[in-house]
């Protein structure tokens, strides 16, 4: 059972890989102190963690505070690059209201910045010709 797991984790812990995903959708502040110390590679030495996350404060603050011996970036779309998508994909009707969309509403513009989420919002505008106002839009609709 769940103890089992534990006592190998805490036995093996070079041969254990933790996998926080979302790092930035909690709060480090709200983990646990064993988490944080975990994370910070006070406790369990050896213990392999990928942490993915967006780019905020609390998780920079980390990166520079923590042993990690390799950090990635995955760079989304800038916002010329949004727009020669949209221009690329939509029929320039669609793709014109969308572009003036993206100018009003800095919201849909930063989540256009994920070349899926790019791709969602362009289908979403070709079937139903409405426009996400959140991540949640694209994946109810």
């Amino acid at each position: 059972g769940k103890r089992a797991v534990l006592d190998y984790i805490q036995g093996h812990p070079e041969r254990v890989c933790l996998v926080l995903d979302g790092l930035d959708e909690s709060s480090l502040s709200k983990c646990t102190g064993y988490v944080r110390q975990v994370v910070r590679g006070e406790a369990l030495a050896g213990l392999h963690i990928i942490v993915t996350s967006r780019p905020s404060e609390e998780v920079l603050s980390l990166s520079t505070s923590c042993p990690f011996d390799r950090r990635l970036e995955l760079v989304g779309f800038q916002m010329d690059q949004i727009k020669e998508y949209v221009r690329k994909v939509l029929p320039q009707a669609t793709s014109k209201q969308l572009l003036e969309s993206l100018e009003r509403d800095a919201q849909l513009a930063s989540m256009m910045a994920t070349p899926y989420f790019s791709a969602a919002t362009c289908q979403l505008c070709q079937a139903h010709y409405a426009l996400p106002t959140c991540m949640t839009d694209v994946f109810t609709s």
